[in-house]
């Protein structure tokens, strides 16, 4: 059953924001585009306002309210003064309007943007063959030669293929990088790779991982987002794909305390190996 929006809808109309972003965070879980708009209006910044109306469009490009309000937002310089306007409009002018709801900004025309300057500047030779995931080893290979880790070939005794879905906690990290918002990476078999974060309870942070590999195709039981403490939170999180398959994986997690988070990336042959993105956004709801 949908949930009743009507005590936002009132807490923002009474001004209050503060109850408004309460009733809002359990919410976002599972986002909707009403949602993200309602969200949208609660915030504190008028960038936080824009980056929420996006995630409307990114569910529902077609969405009346949340591009009317976006194309108010970022049609207005600050301190609200309108861009002086420097050529006639004309019909001509006007036609460019409707890609705003056509083509929204959104994580898949990011990634797929990124895959064209990524495929532009490869060459046809092993190491590419290694990065699309059609083969392996030349990445670990280099890792070694450079006095890097060997590759981890077994978790407890159980072979690496054939270790379950707990091996992406077992595994010592081979890599441990500050998380971006936007970041590219090649992970070979038997390797991990770990991206950080400071998160506050109670905030929103939606987390992307999408392989390029031919091959990857069990890339969610390969990552896991822990905690502090220690404990993976993934099972916790709303779960969505960026594009169909399972070469990419998105969550969309509620921090349940104040700390350190850590990404982490497993890398298993026709699985998750490959070059890859991943990237984290937060999303602060405190005033």
């Amino acid at each position: 059953m949908a949930a009743n929006l009507q005590p936002i809808r009132d807490a923002l109309t009474a001004g209050d924001k503060k109850k408004a972003q309460e009733l809002l965070r359990p919410l976002l879980r599972q986002p909707t585009p009403e949602l993200w708009v309602l969200a949208s209006k609660a915030c504190a910044t008028r960038e936080q306002a824009i980056d929420c109306l996006r995630r409307a469009l990114a569910l529902d490009p077609y969405h009346t309210d949340a591009n009317r309000l976006l194309l108010k937002l970022e049609g207005a310089r600050p301190g609200g003064i309108p861009e002086p306007v420097k050529v006639q409009i004309n019909e001509k002018d006007l036609l460019p309007l409707k890609k705003v709801k056509r083509k929204p900004v959104n994580w898949t025309r990011r990634i797929l943007t990124l895959l064209g300057v990524f495929l532009l500047g490869s060459s046809c030779s092993l190491l590419t063959l290694n990065m699309i995931g059609v083969v392996s080893g030349p990445i670990g290979l280099v890792i070694q030669v450079t006095g890097g880790p060997k590759p981890v070939t077994e978790v407890e005794g159980v072979p690496l293929a054939q270790a379950g879905d707990d091996a992406v906690m077992a595994v010592a990290a081979a890599q441990s990088e500050p998380a971006q918002v936007r970041d590219t990476d090649v992970l070979d078999n038997g390797y991990l790779h770990e991206y950080k974060f400071d998160g506050v309870e109670g905030d929103t942070a939606l987390i992307y991982v999408q392989f390029l590999s031919l091959t990857a195709n069990r890339v969610s039981r390969n990552v896991a987002v822990v905690a502090p403490g220690g404990r993976n939170i993934a099972d916790d999180c709303a779960r969505d794909r960026i594009l169909q398959g399972d070469n990419n994986v998105t969550f969309t997690c509620e921090l349940p305390r104040t700390g350190e988070y850590v990404i982490r990336i497993l890398g298993r042959t026709n699985e998750s190996v490959g070059a890859y993105f991943v990237g984290v956004e937060r999303y602060d709801m405190s005033e």
